[in-house]
């Protein structure tokens, strides 16, 4: 579908979501090993087993311009996806030589559509600029409750004829040449009433608009096809070799339709979603598209860095992922038993010189802050406990984030909850 090859195009997955509840998963950690070509991504709580497949995980390679989000990015399709060995993590495995290159993209993919979709099918219903507030929160109600309760129905996407909150516009000779010279103006009013709105030029005297607002484009049309300058107005359309799968809404019953004349249909009363077999195609020959805990939270977010050339925890940071958060910490207590005495300078003695494990939260072990673990960072703890001298850098004392940016990873921190 469109926009699914969009995504995978352009790399631009991470679409506005409203807020997760309170208490959904967080990644706790992500962690390579070097000699498996394999990524391990853990998440606090279980995952829905069925969610975890190769379209909620993905992984990309900056192209020869060394930048994300342009038209070179490389997906590095992965050569397995698995639930390793819990419920909470998830194993990506890639082939070799992903590993050895440069900056990487890992998207764990828990956009969903469902706002999107209610937004269409309320312009559709009403035929509206803007969907009427209460078709719409309905809409959008009843989807997330069938989307909650089935997962599987995630996999889904109400295609319509165009999409909402873009118009093509095209402009006159005069006002092309005035719109590469920067002296364009016959859409500022209009944009300003109506905007914010990103202005792509597509060439060619050829403008693609993009609202911040899903708007009904044949309304847009209206408005547009009489500016100075416009030769045209259309919508973007959506094309289709085979057919668009679409969501029938006549509340409280919702009809998906698949491409082949499948159905699954639903009927949904005060929060309650009722399956409707005997009416319906088996829910087995669908996957959800999302990745989801076992209670139907959907996660969302990615992970942009460099990965490290053997075992240990590539540089970077989650971002906008849903709820979540760093893990926390006590600098220098590093067997996190909210005490700093000989046992931590012991059990970094023990991990550098005798192969003793590693602290599970290793920033804890970083009494110096360098993003190392070293003999310093014991003489450090040492000195502090008996010479009174210099103490460990922040957070100390008390559970805190890591001030600094490093490749030292803490999937855990028992003295911080």
């Amino acid at each position: 579908m469109r926009s699914v090859f969009f995504r995978l195009a352009m790399s631009g997955l991470l679409a506005l979501l409203p807020a997760a509840a309170s208490g959904a998963p967080r990644v706790a950690g992500l962690s390579v090993h070097a000699a498996e070509a394999t990524l391990r991504v853990t998440f606090t709580d279980d995952l829905l087993i069925s969610s975890v497949n190769s379209s909620t995980f993905l992984f990309f390679e900056a192209g020869p311009d060394g930048l994300f989000d342009t038209i070179d990015d490389l997906v590095v399709p992965p050569e397995k996806i698995a639930v390793g060995g819990e419920a909470r993590s998830v194993d990506v495995f890639l082939l070799d030589p992903a590993l050895a290159r440069g900056q990487h993209r890992l998207v764990v993919d828990g956009t969903t559509s469902t706002d999107i979709d209610a937004a269409t099918i309320a312009l559709e219903q009403s035929g509206e600029l803007r969907a009427p507030s209460d078709i719409l929160a309905r809409l959008r109600a009843d989807l997330r409750a069938i989307r909650k309760a089935f997962p599987e129905m995630t996999s889904f996407e109400h295609v319509g004829e165009w999409v909402a909150g873009e118009l093509l516009v095209g402009l006159t000779l005069e006002a092309d040449e005035q719109f590469l010279a920067g002296n364009y103006h016959g859409l500022d009013d209009l944009n300003s009433d109506l905007g914010p709105v990103e202005i792509e030029y597509l060439g060619f005297g050829t403008l693609l608009l993009r609202f911040s607002e899903p708007y009904h484009p044949e309304r847009l049309v209206e408005l547009y096809a009489a500016a100075e300058g416009v030769e045209f107005a259309d919508p973007n359309f959506i094309g289709g070799l085979i057919g668009k799968t679409r969501i029938l809404a006549e509340p409280p019953r919702y009809r998906f339709q698949g491409l082949f004349g499948q159905q699954w249909v639903f009927d949904v009363a005060d929060g309650q979603v009722d399956f409707l077999d005997e009416m319906s195609a088996a829910l087995s020959l669908l996957a959800p598209s999302v990745l989801v805990d076992v209670e139907g939270n959907v996660l969302d977010g990615e992970f942009l860095g460099s990965f490290p050339s053997g075992d240990g925890d590539p540089e970077g940071d989650f971002v906008a992922l849903i709820e979540w958060e760093p893990a926390r910490f006590v600098r220098g207590d590093v067997d996190a038993n909210r005490a700093l005495e000989i046992s931590d300078p012991i059990r970094i003695l023990d991990h550098l010189f005798r192969g003793g494990v590693e602290p599970a939260c290793a920033k804890s072990a970083d009494a110096d802050d360098s993003g190392t673990i070293d003999l310093t960072d014991a003489v450090l703890l040492l000195n502090h406990l008996f010479l009174s001298g210099q103490p460990p850098a922040e957070p100390r004392g008390a559970c805190g984030l890591d001030p600094t940016q490093d490749a030292l990873g803490c999937a855990t921190f028992a003295g911080c909850v």
